[in-house]
């Protein structure tokens, strides 16, 4: 179950590859993930982008522990951990398809706004 549902999630990145192929060539995929290096980043909006979802993330499980929602086991942790590792696996080559290559593609003919208008309802209609 877990490789269908990496596959599914690496399903917008491998459309990307393909497409960017056709559209430039054997350099096309490569442009989608140089865009990806972390060379003259801002190391601080990274960690940012990083901690806050961790942060709120235990936040809200904290909470649901504190009011009874759910029950904090070992056994619980350990049912969880092969799903977070899926889930991040797969959020970052579905992020690839979609922002690294859909909404530049799409940003050389419309605006900002539009492009990622039409992202957003393609990614919903997706999910």
């Amino acid at each position: 179950m877990i490789l269908s549902v990496i596959s599914g999630g690496a399903s917008p990145t491998i459309a990307a590859i393909i497409a960017a192929r056709f559209e430039d060539g054997p350099e096309g995929p490569k442009k989608i993930f140089q865009q990806f290096s972390l060379g003259k980043k801002n190391w601080g909006w990274i960690a940012i982008s990083i901690i806050l979802p961790l942060v709120f993330s235990l936040t809200s499980a904290t909470m649901l522990v504190v009011i009874g929602g759910i029950e904090l086991s070992l056994a619980g942790l350990v049912a969880f951990l092969p799903l977070l590792a899926s889930n991040l696996i797969m959020n970052v080559w579905e992020e690839i398809g979609w922002r690294g290559y859909a909404l530049p593609t799409l940003q050389r003919k419309y605006s900002a706004l539009t492009s990622a208008v039409i992202v957003g309802v393609m990614w919903s209609l997706w999910h």
